[in-house]
C-alpha cells in the first residue's frame, strides 16, 4: 500500500484499531507482547481501520542507516510499466502463448524415446516437477505420467496407433512479465532497458502478467517488493524479452532523485524574491500547506503532475513556483497570480530555482525581466518587471513584509560561492513511486 508521509508503496499490515491524528508512531503488539509493527495511518473513509508498518520495512530502515550511515531509501528501477494480460499485446510482444511439441513414446524407438526423457526431464526441472516421472519407462502409460507429474489432462491430446503412445504436449508456464513504456534518463537501467521490453524475471523470479510475484504461499505482491529488500549498490539480476528473444542482464540499483520531494525533514525550504515575486521549489511539504491534507484533489493539475510522475532528467532539476505576488509598484496587476509553475524566464526554461537566480543575476543590464508563468501553455501568463524599478523595490518590500532576507540561506551560500554546477544528491530526494 501507499505510505502517506513518504508516498513509497510498500509493504503494510491493516489493522482493526483506530489511529488518530498524534497517536501514530507508536509499537503494535501480538497476543504474545512481540512487537508486529509500527502504527502509522488510518483509512479516513472508515471506522477502525488502521494500518501499521509491519517488521521486514523497519528492520530495512534500521540495516540503511547502519550501512550508510543515514536513511538513504528504497530503491527501484526507474521504469513506467504496463501489464501484459491482453492477448493482442501478448502477440505483438512476441510472447510465447504455448508449445504444441508432439512427443512419441514406442518400443521399437529406444533412441528416440531417450531424447524425449531428457527433454521432458528437462522441462520438468524447469517447471518444479520431479524429473523421475519422466524415466525409461515412462513410453508405457502417458496417462499416469501425466497424473503422477500434476499436470492436467486437458493439456494434451492422445492419438494411439499400433506403434506407439502419441500426445501433444501444450507447454502452459507462457512467457509473462510486465512490459516497459518508460525508462528514466538518469537511471542506470537506461543502458540495458528499452521501451517496448518485458522484464520476465528478478532475480529469477518470474513475473506474472499482472505485474505480481509469489509471496507467503498463495499470496502475490507486486514485483517491487523484491527491489524493496534491496539497497543502493545492490545489483539485481532481470531477465528480459526484446522483440521475442531472452536475455539476461544485471543493473545496478539506487533510490533515485525524485522531482517533487515529498518530505523534507530537518532542512528548510528554499526561496527566492525578486521585487514582489516569492519563488520557491514544488514540495509536497508546500502543496500540503497550501491545499491542506487533500491536497491531491484541490491542487491544480498543472502541479499534481510533477509531483505524482514527474522524473529528474538533468543533475538539479526541480519544479519552480511562483507562491505569490507582493504588493508594489512594480508588481502592480499581478497580485492575483499564485501557486503556478514559472516556466520560462526571458525565453530560457527555468529548471531550478538556482538557475532562475542565476538568470536574474546575468539579467541586471536588461531593460526588462519577462517570466512565463502559468499551470499549462494554454494558460501561461506574462509577468514582465522593469529591471531596475524592481531590483530598487527589493529592500523596500522586504521591510514592509518583515522578511530578513530576499533569499534563503542555501542560495546566499551558493551566490556567494561564485554559483558553481549544481549536482543533485541522491538523499536529497527520495521516490514516491511504486
Amino acid at each position: 500500500g501507499s505510505y502517506s508521509h513518504s508516498g513509497e508503496y510498500l509493504l503494510m499490515i491493516q489493522i482493526d484499531a483506530a489511529i488518530n491524528s498524534g497517536n501514530s508512531g507508536g509499537p503494535a503488539l501480538d497476543s504474545e507482547g512481540r512487537v508486529a509493527g509500527v502504527a502509522f495511518q488510518a483509512l479516513d473513509e472508515a471506522e477502525n481501520i488502521g494500518y501499521i508498518i509491519p517488521v521486514p520495512i523497519i528492520d530495512h530502515f534500521l540495516t540503511d542507516i547502519k550501512l550508510h550511515g543515514n536513511y538513504t531509501g528504497f530503491c527501484r528501477l526507474g521504469v513506467s510499466w504496463q501489464t501484459t494480460e491482453n492477448e493482442a499485446m501478448r502477440q505483438y510482444l512476441q510472447l510465447k502463448a504455448f508449445n504444441d511439441e508432439i512427443h512419441a513414446f514406442s518400443d521399437d524407438d529406444k533412441e528416440e524415446e531417450e531424447e524425449v526423457d531428457d527433454k521432458k526431464g528437462e522441462e520438468a526441472i524447469g517447471k518444479g516437477d520431479d524429473p523421475d516421472y519422466y524415466s525409461d519407462d515412462s513410453y508405457e502409460d502417458s496417462h499416469e505420467l501425466l497424473m503422477a507429474s500434476g499436470e492436467e489432462e486437458d493439456n494434451y491430446e492422445f492419438d494411439d496407433d499400433d506403434d506407439a503412445h502419441r500426445f501433444h504436449y501444450y507447454d502452459t508456464s507462457d512467457d509473462t512479465g510486465v512490459l516497459v513504456t518508460h525508462v528514466e534518463p538518469k537511471m542506470p537501467t537506461a543502458k540495458v532497458l528499452k521501451a517496448g521490453d518485458v522484464i520476465a524475471a528478478l532475480d529469477g523470479i518470474p513475473i506474472a502478467s499482472d505485474g505480481t510475484v509469489p509471496f507467503r504461499g498463495e499470496e502475490r505482491v507486486l514485483f517491487s517488493h523484491i527491489l524493496r529488500s534491496k539497497y543502493p549498490g545492490d545489483l539485481a539480476n532481470m531477465t528480459i524479452i526484446r522483440h521475442g528473444q531472452r536475455l539476461e542482464e544485471t543493473v545496478q540499483l539506487m533510490s533515485p532523485p525524485q522531482l517533487v520531494p515529498w518530505y523534507m525533514y530537518d532542512r528548510n525550504p528554499s526561496y527566492l524574491l525578486y521585487s514582489g515575486l516569492v519563488f520557491t521549489p514544488l514540495s509536497v511539504p508546500y502543496l500540503m500547506a497550501e491545499f491542506g491534507h487533500r491536497w491531491q484533489r484541490y491542487a491544480p493539475v498543472g502541479l499534481l503532475e510533477p509531483a505524482m510522475y514527474g522524473i529528474v532528467n538533468e543533475d538539479g532539476e526541480e519544479v519552480v513556483v511562483l507562491t505569490q505576488v507582493l504588493a508594489s509598484d512594480a508588481t502592480t496587476g499581478y497580485e492575483d497570480i499564485n501557486n503556478v509553475r514559472v516556466m520560462k524566464m526571458n525565453g530560457i526554461a527555468v529548471t531550478s530555482l538556482r538557475q532562475l537566480l542565476r538568470l536574474l543575476t546575468e539579467n541586471k543590464d536588461d531593460p526588462f525581466v519577462c517570466f512565463e508563468v502559468g499551470n499549462s501553455p494554454t494558460t501561461a501568463m506574462q509577468i514582465i518587471l522593469n529591471t531596475e524599478e524592481a531590483e530598487a523595490e527589493t529592500g523596500e518590500i522586504l521591510a514592509q513584509n518583515k522578511i530578513p532576507e530576499r533569499m534563503s540561506v542555501d542560495l546566499k551560500r551558493w551566490l556567494e560561492d561564485g554559483m558553481p554546477e549544481f549536482v543533485l544528491q541522491n538523499d536529497d530526494h527520495h521516490d514516491h513511486r511504486a
